[in-house]
């Protein structure tokens, strides 16, 4: 149950600097590309690829990454758990796989965005 506490806590915690940051980017630079986002997003892939390397090599701390890893940086953006899963599979050699995943997330998942958008706009008329 501790796991989930700390999952919670942590979740939180990435919420809230993910809101407070892109806000912040979005408020001094305003653009029409999505800044704000693109930094969260990088931000959150160089953050986890440290967490998950330090604690990779000094293993005492291995307790953090529930809270470090799956809770602030989960909450802060998925973005990294998505990179980080996909250097695991180039690590393990799984090439096909890491393409299959690298594709389907990017192209699927934008197009079911852009279907419940239509989706939603034909229910709203």
């Amino acid at each position: 149950m501790s796991k989930i506490l700390f999952v919670a806590l942590g979740g939180a915690i990435g919420t809230a600097l993910r809101f407070l940051i892109g806000e912040f980017v979005k408020n001094e630079y305003p653009s029409v590309f999505p800044w704000n986002t693109l930094l969260v997003n990088l931000s959150g892939c160089l953050l986890i690829g440290f967490v998950w390397g330090y604690i990779s090599i000094n293993t005492q701390f291995e307790w953090l990454s529930v809270f470090l890893i799956f809770g602030i940086l989960g909450g802060y953006t998925t973005f990294s758990s998505f990179a980080l899963e996909g250097i695991q599979m180039l690590i393990q050699k799984s090439y096909l796989p890491f393409f299959l995943y690298l594709i389907t997330t990017n192209i699927i998942g934008i197009l079911l965005t852009f279907i419940g958008y239509r989706l939603s706009s034909m229910l709203a008329t």
